[in-house]
């Protein structure tokens, strides 16, 4: 499987917005309706080159597969005085299971901590989401907390687990 980040632009928002759109996202994700036309210009806004991290707030990539648009990764809530980011995921429903997910956020932090002085990455996932804490825990994320009702998931409090990875957990594992 080969696999790599492309810079995500406007043109990828109707796909997105499918994404978005499968029942195992909106079961596990806090997620605010938005039209393509809105999703357009949240892609168009977001950076892509993590040199410039701290000109952005967020930063978002497709994630491709054997040339197949596969899922998307992103940072987001960049922190420059604290030197953190959240980092987010999610894979098409036929790419689901498959080692994509683990493979493009291993890829990203990667990334980050290459290209950046930063100092950490969270990831908030939900208390019932096990394959993406089996994502997270693969690369060296530590769970470091239960939210109680942290996030309104289709209008219900639903709790999650911060994770947080530091540059030297991601050393460690490599």
């Amino acid at each position: 499987m080969h696999l790599r980040l492309v810079a995500a632009g406007a043109e990828f928002a109707e796909l997105f917005f499918e994404w978005r759109h499968e029942a195992e996202t909106v079961r596990f994700n806090p997620m605010k309706n938005a039209s393509v036309a809105e999703l357009r210009e949240r892609l168009s806004a977001a950076g892509t080159d993590l040199t410039a991290i701290d000109l952005y707030e967020s930063f978002f990539w497709m994630i491709q597969v054997d040339g197949v648009l596969a899922g998307h990764v992103s940072l987001n809530n960049v922190n420059k005085m604290m030197k953190t980011s959240e980092i987010g995921y999610g894979v098409a429903s036929e790419f689901r299971g498959k080692g994509v997910a683990t493979r493009a956020v291993h890829l990203l932090a990667e990334r980050f901590f290459a290209g950046t002085d930063y100092r950490k990455l969270i990831a908030f996932v939900h208390e019932g989401n096990i394959s993406s804490h089996k994502v997270l825990e693969k690369i060296g994320f530590k769970a470091e907390g239960l939210l109680r009702e942290q996030f309104l998931i289709q209008g219900a409090p639903a709790n999650e687990v911060v994770y947080g990875l530091l540059r030297r957990d991601l050393k460690e594992r490599m």
